[in-house]
């Protein structure tokens, strides 16, 4: 939504009818179209259970919520086939830790629940 926002030269709006809202959360890609970074704190995401974490070349991988935690090194493994999470421990614990906190610097945090697995 803050791309969005910033293309159309638009300001997101605090209140409405004198109610507040919350916050925009994201940041804009539009420094991206110009080829230039985007300044960030890592990238975050979960689904069906499976989680991620990013933080530049370091990505923790973990699947399903009762997995172990995988680290990869995307400048010297793309395809995610070494974990690294016991010989970087202090890389991993750092992401592990950003993880933890996600959820609490957005305005959904993730509610425990069950992971349906549905047969073939």
């Amino acid at each position: 939504m803050a791309t969005c926002v910033d293309v159309a030269g638009a300001t997101s709006l605090s209140e409405l009818n004198g109610k507040p809202l919350t916050p925009l959360e994201g940041r804009s890609l539009v420094p991206a179209f110009s080829n230039k970074p985007i300044e960030r704190d890592g990238l975050f995401w979960e689904h069906a259970g499976n989680a991620a974490a990013r933080d530049g070349d370091w990505k923790l991988v973990r699947k399903a919520r009762a997995g172990d935690w995988e680290l990869h090194d995307l400048a010297k493994d793309r395809t995610e086939q070494k974990n690294l999470a016991k010989e970087q421990a202090v890389q991993a614990q750092k992401l592990s830790a950003m993880w933890d906190a996600w959820p609490r610097t957005t305005s959904q945090p993730f509610r425990e629940r069950q992971v349906q697995t549905h047969p073939m």
